[in-house]
């Protein structure tokens, strides 16, 4: 299954398919509320905190499709957020990230 983001407020619902490595990143932040520095979530994404100009790219393609549910300083969400697992339980099965393992 694809992995996606639901969005629910008073003006409705819809549905954003992902791409993997972002869902990677929203599930990292999904798990980490008070939020993730460029340097933390390259560490979780890649095991290497020195990748952050590949974070930040990637950040501002997030934030530039989900503005307002993404802030910076640090990268976290701005909504209640909950994470449906699928039926067995894996989040990302396909994920070599170390901080999803």
């Amino acid at each position: 299954h694809r992995p996606l983001l639901r969005l629910d407020g008073p003006s409705g619902s819809w549905d954003q398919p992902l791409t993997p490595r972002h869902a990677e990143i929203l599930y990292l932040l999904a798990r980490h509320p008070r939020g993730r520095s460029a340097a933390e979530l390259a560490a979780d994404l890649f095991g290497d905190a020195e990748r952050t100009v590949t974070i930040r790219a990637e950040m501002s393609r997030l934030r530039r499709h989900f503005a307002g549910v993404l802030a910076h300083r640090p990268y976290r969400f701005t909504v209640e957020v909950q994470v449906l697992l699928p039926d067995d339980g894996v989040a990302l099965p396909g994920s070599v990230a170390p901080g999803l393992r």
